[in-house]
């Protein structure tokens, strides 16, 4: 099974976080948005980072979430990110 670079990215990045990423996580992480303590703590600033790029990343992240689920490697948690399945947690495995 093939994964995408993205997939592989946001596997990784769960498992190095207790097999969990929401999707504020993997904003913040992969795409480097900044966020905003001014509002509430973890709130992405989308004067900053611009609506068009804002949503683009938001669909990449969801459609990875997705296909992970799919393919049976997370826990699709809707609003808020993934749990990645047991057996990836195992530390022989790597992504």
């Amino acid at each position: 099974m093939k994964l995408s670079p993205l997939q592989q990215q946001t596997l990784r990045l769960a498992l190095a976080n207790r097999g969990q990423l929401s999707n504020r996580q993997a904003l913040h992480e992969i795409y480097g948005f900044p966020t905003s303590d001014r509002l509430l703590p973890g709130v992405f600033c989308l004067a900053e980072i611009g609506i068009k790029r804002y949503h683009a990343a938001t669909a990449a992240v969801v459609k990875s979430f997705n296909r992970l689920a799919e393919r049976g490697l997370a826990d699709r948690v809707y609003n808020y990110g993934i749990w990645v399945c047991t057996c990836l947690r195992h530390p022989l495995y790597e992504v």
